[in-house]
């Protein structure tokens, strides 16, 4: 499979994005079958749920928000302990969850993380093994990997008349220090041109 190598778009762009994590076209919604152009600038947002032990953090269910724009990839992980049938969802904890910390997260510095998309367009990884979560409350920083994939949906939506386009939804895939994604359907990927 043929991969290039990702190239970061606008972090206000996608900002904007990710609050929704289903873009509003200003266009008509159009069928894409066709491959990124060779000058594309591509970016994700994530938005999802995970579920496990995350490597050197405390808990079993986490909220991760992950966005690559221009710049280094920003997020943060909010961890909490549950109880096995209580209700968790991408946003939401249940009363019976107890929150034990969030970090804040970056790639570390001089390691920048792998990011391609396939050459059809339709599926992008995301990897690291060198993902900093920053304790917001201590400021202590832990190591932790990051292997996600993308897979889009069927259409990708025309945001705008500056080039952008974002798949309207995407499944992600993989983990995050070992805890598995949760919930699919939260997230995107998209370029412009």
């Amino acid at each position: 499979m043929n991969t290039r190598r990702l190239a970061l778009a606008t972090l206000p762009l996608a900002a904007a994005l990710i609050a929704t994590m289903a873009p509003t076209a200003t266009a008509t919604t159009t069928e894409v079958a066709a491959t990124p152009p060779d000058s594309d600038s591509l970016l994700f947002g994530f938005h999802d749920a995970l579920r496990g032990s995350v490597a050197g953090t405390p808990g079993n269910r986490h909220h991760l928000y992950l966005l690559d724009g221009e710049g280094p990839a920003t997020g943060y992980l909010r961890s909490y302990t549950c109880p096995e049938d209580a209700p968790f969802t991408d946003s939401w904890a249940s009363q019976r969850c107890t929150h034990l910390l969030t970090q804040d997260l970056r790639p570390q510095w001089g390691n920048p993380p792998t990011a391609w998309i396939s050459s059809t367009g339709r599926s992008g990884v995301f990897r690291t093994d060198k993902l900093v979560g920053t304790n917001r409350a201590t400021g202590y920083r832990r190591a932790v990997s990051a292997d996600l994939t993308f897979v889009a949906g069927k259409t990708a939506e025309p945001l705008g008349a500056d080039g952008h386009y974002a798949w309207s939804t995407a499944d992600a895939r993989g983990n995050l220090g070992g805890a598995t994604v949760w919930i699919t359907g939260n997230a995107w990927f998209g370029w412009t041109v």
